[in-house]
This record gives structure tokens, sequence and C-alpha cells, in this order.
């Protein structure tokens, strides 16, 4: 292949027969670019003229906005030497920033010209359009030599094995369905099943060409996971999330993003800036982008992760990594519910892999380091906190301590610390409407309640009687495998001290001080809030902290089986096979473990066996309405929105009196997003209540008799005190599933 002045790709030298290169010009970005914007011209003038065209417009948006402007922001940068992999994740993420900050500055500047309502439909359209379309044309008369260059293998793509994982990512779709409407979760048995075999099948697998397909079968599986939680329900799931979803809505109902409303989700740009762009611009509902948008782009955190551990280790031992990631259940159910950090750990990622990134220059680096860093800081301030203090302390060690500076290793600065550090603040102070440092206490509480409401665990609270014993195999799960991370922690402190390369394993000096603090981050969290925690739930569902540190940490566990196996041998003289058998060995077996860990953390063995767990997942949903007892349904019914509660909380947003407050069990928070109404004037009804206003009962309350007082800690039967609302209280609403009193 002749060079011409074109770019080759960094893996061209490994090419095979069966590899073809693919060619990405500035003429064909163009063409790209311009075909897709004027398809969402066409399908959005067809949806507003003539007739709207089903999913046509939902599947065209999300196209465009997720990736037509990272493509066109990284063609103007002129950033080659990307794999594949790679030109997905930082076009997806220029993406995101773009559009957060486009849309800030069309609130910012458009209201100063007279336009008072800056993020309409047709503002959106237009700006966002305009701006890329201007990029575009600069693009192509400044550089038409090759952009990027990238391989494929065919045999790989189009064989069997691919079409065999798409048909696992459908049969996660079609599982939730049957959960959701026929409340059947025979399918959703088989995907769990199947994913939690595919560990095993890849490692057992003699064919070493698929580790090209590593990518693709991380993202299929962190995708299929993510959608058989979220599609489970045609309503928002969880708790956290109604939350954000009010703050998105508002500045989609007012079409002006009010940063005077002093609230920390409120500041996020990553939810009120991008839930609403989302929406208006593709067609779809909040709900679904909620649904479906952010997932998506939450499921290229563990494909990052995995480019990310590859530069370090080899595919094998990075695929694992990322299954053992992925694993615990709080990656796609908790996760799901937590849109803020779903975006921040996306950046969060993408900043660490171009941090290790050595095939860009300095500039180009410093640049896509400076967008997602500042773009992580506007979309969750505990990830931002996190990191700050995370990055203060690798400054310090790394100043302290005599590192070995290589090519290509993490370069973390003063300037850059300087950076994040300031950003963030000043971030703070603007959203926060202070206008000095004055206030530098109340600013460090901000920092430390952001941290500690990282390390709740949402679920820790149901722990209030003795754990099963489904979880107490659980649980001794989650010890093994945090002690193998402990294991592999010290030895890689071990090799550092020493100066040497651990064989395969070359973390970067900068990289071992991040595992560092993740460490210290994660045993001081499990001490702080242990004594808060009833019996020994935090091994069962270690909260947000540990999620996070497993970004870094995830690695540690598979080095550690190895270590933990190879001292097993040399202690009891066991020289069965050789080093390298002895690896694959290693790596086949512990592929197993984790199989069996993610089905235990996903309740398939819990299904299967009929056994009980504390927690209540999607494939769980048929089983408690059948057999579950008062706790469970509990649980499930507030976490499952139902449909006549929808149905009435939208009633009483349109008819009631919104100076009155509403009294309702655990909290109802379907009230807040598709009510609209404040969080504050929700009041916790109890049996000695003494009420001022409406009373909600809900689903759960109404159709199930049962009603919770605290958070799950004490249940009573509604039938005991509806003869009182009957007789003091006059019924203004009902739908046979959910009531409303004056």
């Amino acid at each position: 292949m002749k060079n011409n002045g074109l770019v080759k790709n960094v893996y061209e030298h490994n090419l095979t027969t069966q590899d073809k290169i693919i060619e990405i010009t500035a003429k064909k970005i163009f063409i790209l670019v311009l075909s897709i914007q004027l398809a969402l011209f066409g399908i959005i003038s067809l949806d507003k003229l003539i007739m709207p065209i089903p999913i046509l417009r939902q599947v065209i948006g999300f196209i465009y906005i997720i990736f037509v402007p990272g493509i066109t922001l990284l063609s103007i940068i002129r950033l080659h030497k990307l794999n594949i992999v790679e030109f997905v994740l930082y076009s997806v993420g220029s993406s995101l920033a773009f559009l957060m900050l486009t849309g800030f500055l069309m609130n910012t500047l458009y209201p100063v010209i007279g336009i008072s309502r800056p993020l309409s439909s047709s503002n959106l359209i237009i700006t966002i359009s305009g701006i890329i379309l201007i990029l575009c044309f600069v693009i192509y008369f400044r550089n038409k030599s090759l952009f990027i260059s990238s391989s494929i293998n065919k045999k790989n793509t189009f064989s069997l094995y691919s079409v065999s994982l798409i048909l696992v990512l459908f049969l996660s779709f079609f599982g939730a369905y049957m959960l959701n409407i026929h409340d059947s979760n025979i399918l959703l048995l088989i995907f769990l099943l199947i994913i939690g075999l595919l560990a095993p099948i890849i490692i057992f697998s003699r064919d070493r060409l698929l580790e090209n397909s590593y990518p693709f079968v991380v993202f299929v599986i962190a995708l299929s996971l993510l959608y058989h939680s979220t599609l489970s329900s045609n309503y928002l799931y969880g708790a956290d999330i109604h939350i954000s979803y009010y703050f998105a809505n508002l500045v989609k109902i007012n079409l002006h993003w009010d940063r005077s409303i002093y609230n920390p989700i409120n500041s996020m740009l990553g939810i009120v800036m991008l839930g609403s762009i989302f929406s208006n611009m593709s067609g779809m509902s909040l709900t679904w982008v909620f649904k479906i948008i952010y997932p998506f782009v939450y499921s290229l955190v563990p494909v990052g992760l995995y480019q990310l551990f590859r530069k370090q280790t080899n595919g094998r031992i990075a695929f694992l990594s990322c299954f053992y990631f992925m694993a615990p259940l709080i990656f796609y159910t908790t996760m799901t519910q937590i849109v803020k950090q779903m975006i921040a750990e996306f950046f969060l990622v993408l900043v660490m892999l171009v941090l290790v990134n050595n095939e860009n220059k300095d500039l180009k680096k410093t640049l896509l380091l400076l967008i997602f860093s500042f773009s992580m800081i506007v979309s969750h301030y505990g990830i931002s906190y996190f990191f700050m203090i995370s990055l203060i302390i690798v400054g310090v060690l790394s100043f302290i301590l005599p590192l070995k500076r290589e090519k290509g290793s993490v370069s973390i600065t003063h300037k850059y610390i300087s950076f994040f550090i300031v950003s963030t603040l000043t971030w703070y102070i603007f959203t926060a409407g202070h206008s000095n440092f004055s206030n530098i206490v109340f600013i460090g509480e901000h920092v430390a309640s952001s941290l500690f409401e990282l390390s709740r665990s949402p679920t820790s609270y149901y722990v209030t009687t003795p754990i099963p014993l489904y979880d107490q195999i659980l649980r001794l799960f989650f010890l093994i495998t945090q002690f193998l991370v402990l294991i592999g922690f010290l030895n890689l402190l071990y090799y550092m001290l020493r100066r040497q390369k651990n064989g395969i394993i070359k973390f970067y000096d900068e990289y071992i001080l991040f595992c560092i603090v993740c460490m210290a981050f994660l045993l001081a969290f499990t001490i702080i809030s242990g004594s808060e925690r009833k019996q020994a739930s935090i091994f069962i569902d270690l909260g947000r902290v540990y999620h996070i540190t497993l970004l870094f940490l995830s690695p540690l566990c598979i080095i550690g089986a190895k270590v933990f196996i190879d001292t097993f041998k040399k202690i009891f003289t066991l020289h069965l096979y050789d080093n390298r058998k002895n690896e694959e060995k290693i790596l086949r077996i512990f592929s197993i473990f984790l199989a069996i860990f993610f089905l235990l953390n996903s309740h398939f063995i819990e299904v299967v066996t009929m056994q009980h767990s504390i927690f209540i997942l999607p494939v769980d949903k048929p089983v408690v309405e059948v057999y579950g007892n008062t706790k469970k349904e509990a649980r499930l019914y507030s976490s499952y929105v139902q449909e006549q509660d929808v149905y009435s909380t939208k009633w009483l947003s349109e008819k009631g009196d919104n100076r009155l407050e509403i009294y309702c069990d655990s909290p109802c928070l379907w009230l807040v997003s598709y009510g609209g109404i404040p969080l504050h004037k929700l009041k916790e009804l109890s049996s000695n209540t003494d009420v001022d206003g409406y009373i909600y009962l809900k689903y759960l309350n109404y159709a199930k008799d049962i009603m919770v007082e605290g958070l799950f800690e004490r249940f009573l039967k509604t039938s005991d005190i509806l003869p009182n609302l009957d007789n003091y209280k006059d019924k203004i609403y009902t739908n046979g599933g959910s009531v409303i009193y004056k």
C-alpha cells in the first residue's frame, strides 16, 4: 500500500489477508455528515408538515447527536493514528462535550440578543447543524489527506460468531419486552445464562484472532445488560433517576436552563443540557432518552476500560477485567438509575485513556484531555471531586517518589492538576451563585458531602434481618474478589518498588499511584460507612465507591488470582505445567469463577433454585408477584412505576392545588418526575401523621394493601386506615389502582 502522504494505521503491520483497510478521508467525512444532516432535516420536515414516520426520526436523530459532532471535531483536530475503537470512543465523547458547551453558550448568549427560549427545537437544530456544516467545509478545504485508517477483520466481522453476539443483544430486548408485557422471565433467564457463559467460552477458545473482537464483545455484554434492566418497564426505574428527570424536563418545558435554581443536579449539564437536547433533536420522549440513549453512552465505559487495560496488560486479561467490572449488580441496576454518574464515568475513562495514549502529538492530546476533563466536571460533582483529590495525591506522590518516566506513560503535570482544581471549584461557584471564595467552608462541605454520597449503598438499608443463605454465598464471592484485588495490588507495589516489570503486566507508574489512591478510598469508605450498615451488607453491595474504584482496580483481581495460584504451586512444589500453560489455565479457571459470580449477582441462580435474596432485580419481578413477601412487594412496586400511578400523578399535577402539600408513604418520586411536583412538597404519610393537604395512595397502597413507614422499616395494611380516610377525607380521584384524598 502506497503512503502518498497519508497516515497509516498503527496496527497496519499486523494485518492479515483477512483484514480490510478502512480509509476515512476528509471528502468521505464531508459526504457522510452532510447526508445524515440532510436526512435529519428531511425527516423533521415530514414530522412537522406532512405526517410523522415512527422510529425513523428517533434513529436518525440518535445517530446524528451521538456521532456527527464528534467526528467533525476530531477531523478539525486532525487526530490521526486512532484504531477504530478509540475513534468511536473519542467521537462520542467529543459529541457530548460539543452538545453541552453549545447548549450552555446558547442558553447564555441568545437571551442577550432577545431570544427568550434559546433551547427550542428550531434554535437547537439551526445552531448545531449550522456549526457542524461550517466545520465540514473547513475540513474539506483545509485537510484533503487521510484523516484515519483502520482495519476490520472480514473473517471475524461477518462470522457466525459476530452474528451470534447480535442475537444476544436482541435476546435482551425481547426478554425485557416479555417481562414488561407478559410478566415472563424465561427469555431473560436464557439471556443471563448466555452472558455468564460468554466469559469461559471466549477464554477457552483457541482462536487468538478472536481477540480483535473483544471490544465488540464487551460492548454487546454491557449494552444488553443495561437494556435488560432499563427496558423492563415503560416508565423510569429506580429512585434517583426521577430527580434527574425533573430538572431535565424543566429545561425541556421552559426551553431555557435556569441556573439560579440551586440544586446540585440542576448544575450538571450532562443531565439538564444533554437530556433536553437529546429529546428535542431526536423527537424521543425524555423517558426513553433516559432508558435508551444514556445507557448506550454508558455501555462504552467498559469498552474504554478494555482499551485502557489492553495498553497495560494483554487482551485476555483486559477482557476478564471488564467482565469483572460488569458482573456486580450495581453496574446494570443501580447505575441505570444514576444518570449523572453514567456520563461522568464515561468522561473519566476517556481522560485516563488519553493520558496513557502515546500515539498522538502533545498539543492534540492536551486539547482532548482538557475537553474531556471539563466535560466530566460539569457532569457530576462526586466523580469530579473524587478525581480532583486523586490527582492531588498522585501529583504529590509522583513528586516524592523517583518515578521512571517512559514514553507514553501517564503524565500528570502540575499545570493539569491546577487546571482541574480551578475549573471544578469555578464551576461550582458559578452554578451555586457564590461570587468569591469567602464561603470556602461551604465549598469544603460540598466536596465532603459529594464524596460521602458516593459511599451510600442504595440498597444497604434493606438489610434489617439476618442475611439469607443466597446473599451469604454472594458475600463470600465478593470477599474472594476483594482478597484477589488486594493480592494483585501488593504484587503491583512489589514490582514497582523493585523497578521490575511483571511479565506482560506493564502498568505505568502513575497509573499505579491511581491504584494506590483507589485502594485508600475503598478502605477509608469501608471503615467510615461500615458502622452505618446492618449486618455485613457492605460485601454484597459495596456502594458506588467500590464501583468507581473498579475503574482502576479491575485488572488487579485477575493479577491477584494468578499470583495466588502461582504462590500456592510454589508452596506445595507443584510443577505440573510450564509458565505459559500455567497462565492459560489460571485464566480459564478464573473465567469459570467470574461466570458463577455474574450468575449469582444477576439472580439467575436465585430464580432457578427458588432461593431468596434481599435485593430485587428485573428477573425477580414475576417471582415476587407470585411468591414474594410484604417487604419484597414493597421494594418491587416502589421501584417499578405502575401505569395507574402515572395517570393519578398527571391528574394531580394538572388539577391539584400546587399550594398544598402531598402526603404519601416512602417517597413516590414519580410525583416529582411525571408530575413536575418539587420534592419539598412531598411529606411522609404514616399512621399518626397530621395531614393538611392531599393524601396520595399508590398502586402498592391501594391494590396490594401495603403501606411503608420509613425506609422500608415498618409495614402496615392500608385497609386498616382506609375507614378513617373515608370518614374524614374526600376521595377526589381513583382509577382502580391509585387513589387521592383531600
